[in-house]
């Protein structure tokens, strides 16, 4: 009964019990956490997505690849050199000299297979994409590699895609995507 009489003089001096004074406590405390998640919510719709790709520039040509491959100074006889944890590529540049300047793009591609590998392999198109593969050595060990051949303006230029040993099948068609964004000058 006291109880009840303590509300009623609240109410009538316009005071608010302590009960109801906790619960729009707690009503206001999960409306300021819904208003938080939501404009937090809103507010990440206008962020970048995570990088997945990286762009490189090895001399001129422009090669785009995975995030996780970096340049590195271990170049192999290359110009260039790129590393990601599993896979390398390497970029090499010949100028159109006396010799090669009549070469077509096929015939300096058998060219780069005979040298590259006993038997050579035999060249390959998809689409403006001239490759071979063959399995190489690298580091002391048998990798699988995949080579593309270019000509530009003023150069043929040859990029060495390089993965372990029985992965090509894997990793092919990703070479084949990096090799269709590679821009040539």
């Amino acid at each position: 009964m006291e109880e009840k009489l303590q509300r009623e003089a609240e109410r009538e001096q316009g005071g608010v019990s302590r009960e109801k004074a906790a619960r729009i406590r707690t009503v206001v405390l999960i409306l300021s956490i819904l208003a938080g998640i939501g404009i937090g919510l809103l507010l990440s719709r206008g962020k970048a997505p995570k990088q997945t790709k990286t762009s490189f520039d090895a001399d001129g040509l422009g090669l785009t690849l995975s995030a996780g491959f970096v340049e590195t100074g271990d170049r192999q006889g290359y110009d260039r050199a790129y590393r990601s944890n599993h896979e390398s590529v390497y970029v090499r540049r010949e100028a159109l000299t006396a010799g090669l300047e009549e070469l077509s793009p096929e015939e300096y591609a058998a060219r780069a297979a005979a040298a590259a590998a006993e038997p050579a392999p035999v060249p390959e198109r998809r689409d403006r994409l001239l490759f071979f593969s063959y399995a190489g050595l690298e580091d002391g060990k048998t990798r699988d590699c995949m080579d593309f051949v270019f000509r530009g303006s003023e150069a043929f230029w040859t990029v060495h895609f390089v993965c372990e040993s029985g992965s090509l099948e894997k990793n092919r068609e990703a070479f084949l995507q990096y090799a269709a964004e590679i821009r040539i000058p």
